[in-house]
């Protein structure tokens, strides 16, 4: 299974979001965020997907009930079948069904 981003532990890639400003004698300065940990749950659905205990529809429909349930969009690397499930179960949950706007 090729992911689109390179996972770290095989689910999740650690983002580092840096910014920061040289001061005049060339120095600066750097904040980095590092994400919250990965949600058990999240976890076990992820874990389960790659295992192929269940397939892309059913970890989308997991994912998107763990957003709906938390209020938290679900932060993480996907492959392209995933990435395409979780398209569609939001278009269903939408009352979408296909089309680009």
């Amino acid at each position: 299974m090729k992911l689109v981003r390179q996972p770290l532990l095989g689910i999740v890639a650690l983002a580092w979001a840096c910014s920061g400003s040289p001061d005049r004698k060339g120095g600066g300065s750097v904040t980095a965020r590092v994400p919250p940990p990965l949600d058990p749950a999240v976890a076990a659905v992820m874990h389960d997907y790659h295992v192929q205990q269940i397939n892309a529809d059913s970890a989308a429909t997991l994912l998107m009930d763990y957003s709906v349930r938390t209020g938290r969009p679900v932060d993480i690397d996907m492959d392209p079948p995933l990435r395409d499930a979780i398209i569609k179960e939001g278009r269903r949950r939408s009352g979408r069904t296909g089309g680009v706007r």
